[in-house]
């Protein structure tokens, strides 16, 4: 549990961690894209108004008096003959041409081709296009992309050490702590057997002596209901340890849910309720058999006692493409949709249960989802229309 835990802090602070980087990451290269992009247009834009053809370059240098801005610009015809204005790059007139033509014969107003970012407008004499040369400019922005990424993920990785590291010193005292109330609650359940041995004879002894009464037969419910739950408080904690291993064997599922749901029948007979058994035959599983069918009396055991009076109990077992189900389900009319997420908690029960009438102690519940979580299954409830559905898929 405290293993759990640590892992779930970890994965909070580092997801969180991502989160913030990823953000700042994504802004700040975004930023310096849009930057080259918007200088770039508004260079185009310049240039387009004075027909393609910039003689003058301060106000496009990178210093006052620094280098001048590349670029070329081309005017095509209706018939999409291209004219080369100005050509104050690299490339040749002939690969300028290409570039022009490419963009013309795809429609395209505006973008990017290769380190190209380009712009156009309608002209009398045709379009006129103009091409600026951002290659500088996107070395730039890729050198620092790269550099921040591997920062980034360099940041991460020495965060997550340092937390690792850092969560074992914090969750120390707790895990102690939750150790040594575990260990107590397991040496308080074995030295309650004894006691409770002893009254339970006495109780006899009385009967034998005195004949039997209200108070011993009072005194031996108690007992009982006090042996019951050092039981399950003391299978509750062997579930829980981490170092439980159970015996895990191949078992028909089927017999064993089938033979366990038979013998509560009457039990709910008994209680003026209905079973409705539908299990799927020659299902398998490996796991620890005495458990499981431990599970599936915690669970039937729970729907007898909270049911609605002269309600329906259902069993389902089957297997389906990937995993295998098991749902218990039983009618209620006093449990509340804001019950489902306390239901697993130890002691829980719901305000309508609050009594000992139904000589339950809120842990059975617990128990199932230790056993569950033992065999790496999962457990959930869902309420609908007054119906409570356990479903536990291994």
């Amino acid at each position: 549990m405290i293993n759990k835990l640590r892992i779930r802090f970890i994965a909070i602070a580092m997801a969180s961690l991502v989160v913030v980087l990823g953000a700042i990451f994504i802004i700040v290269n975004a930023v310096n894209y849009a930057g080259i992009v918007s200088a770039a247009d508004t260079f185009i834009e310049d240039a387009i108004a004075v027909d393609g053809i910039i003689l003058q370059w301060p106000s496009y240098t990178a210093m006052e008096n620094g280098p001048r801005r590349e670029y070329f610009s081309a005017t095509v015809s209706s018939e999409g003959d291209v004219d080369i204005l100005m050509n104050f790059t690299s490339v040749l007139s002939k690969t300028a041409q290409t570039y022009v033509s490419i963009v013309y014969d795809e429609g395209k107003t505006d973008g990017f081709l290769e380190t190209f970012r380009y712009g156009s407008a309608l002209k009398e004499e045709g379009t006129l296009y103009v091409f600026v040369d951002c290659a500088r400019e996107l070395d730039t922005f890729y050198t620092f992309l790269y550099a921040s990424t591997g920062f980034g993920v360099g940041g991460v990785v020495l965060v997550f050490l340092l937390v690792f590291i850092a969560s074992a010193f914090l969750f120390r005292p707790v895990k102690e702590s939750y150790l040594k109330q575990r260990e107590f609650i397991t040496n308080v359940s074995h030295d309650i057997k004894t006691p409770l041995t002893i009254i339970d004879a006495d109780a006899e002894v009385l009967e034998m002596e005195h004949g039997e009464s209200e108070w011993t037969r009072d005194i031996k419910a108690q007992v009982e209901r006090l042996a019951s739950l050092t039981e399950k408080m003391i299978l509750l904690s062997r579930m829980e340890e981490s170092g439980y291993k159970s015996i895990m064997t191949e078992f028909s599922l089927s017999d064993a849910v089938a033979e366990t749901a038979k013998s509560f029948v009457p039990i709910a007979e008994k209680n003026g309720k209905q079973m409705d058994l539908q299990v799927e035959k020659n299902i398998s599983y490996v796991g620890d058999e005495n458990v499981i069918r431990k599970l599936v009396e915690i669970l039937l055991d729970n729907s007898i006692k909270y049911s609605s009076d002269g309600g329906k109990i259902g069993i389902l077992l089957n297997r389906n493409t990937k995993n295998i189900e098991l749902i218990v389900s039983n009618q209620t009319k006093d449990l509340k949709l804001e019950d489902l997420s306390f239901l697993f908690d130890r002691f829980y029960r719901a305000e309508s249960s609050r009594n000992s009438d139904s000589g339950g102690h809120g842990i059975g519940l617990s128990i199932a989802k230790a056993i569950v979580t033992a065999h790496k299954g999962k457990i959930t409830a869902k309420l609908e229309e007054n119906v409570i559905k356990f479903t536990i898929t291994l």
